[in-house]
């Protein structure tokens, strides 16, 4: 289903198959149909009250309104990196090369597989790639279709690339990118 060209996943799930047990004990389904909603991180946040077709076109669209998540994208890496400053958070830059496959399953992968509680500790840029770009080139930033992560308090700014192609671990690449950002400016604030 699509929101004013956002996506909204729908999960249809049979309860008369194996494996439906464990998400109708979850949620506190006893009669079917049941329908609820949920945020993008599993929890229950409404469950379906009306039943005519107004009432349940309603009903999604107020869902999918509320609960559709857009990345926060920064148009320029200067802005992500004076965000990241301000709110003391890393900064990633997407290189975008619109004539990479890649870039447009990097874009949905941010958009539906990370959580947005990750999402929001970064200050985020996207970015049109070329090679002839000078700021790019000063990062190191030589590929499109590309993450890359900057700590915007470095005085160096070298970029340094994320593997975004395994959704898995492009997650532990982000928590453990935020785990050593947390350590460094923990051991800044100390010595100064």
């Amino acid at each position: 289903m699509e929101q004013d060209g956002k996506d909204l996943a729908l999960i249809l799930v049979h309860a008369a198959r194996g494996g439906a047990r464990a998400l109708m004990d979850k949620y506190g389904v006893k009669s079917f149909p049941t329908v609820v909603f949920t945020d993008s991180e599993g929890s229950e946040t409404a469950r379906l009250a009306g039943r005519d077709e107004d009432s349940v076109a309603r009903q999604f669209e107020e869902h999918a309104k509320k609960y559709t998540r857009v990345t926060p994208w920064l148009e320029s890496i200067d802005k992500a990196v004076a965000a990241g400053k301000e709110a003391n958070k890393p900064v990633l830059v997407f290189a975008v090369d619109p004539r990479h496959p890649a870039s447009a399953f990097i874009e949905t992968f941010f958009a539906h597989n990370i959580s947005y509680k990750t999402v929001e500790k970064f200050a985020i840029s996207k970015v049109a790639f070329s090679k002839k770009d000078k700021q790019l080139k000063g990062l190191k930033i030589r590929k499109g279709a590309t993450v890359y992560y900057l700590d915007p308090n470095d005085e160096t700014l070298r970029a340094r690339k994320v593997s975004a192609s395994d959704p898995a671990k492009f997650k532990k690449q982000l928590d453990k990118l935020l785990e050593k950002y947390a350590e460094k400016v923990e051991k800044a604030a100390k010595a100064g």
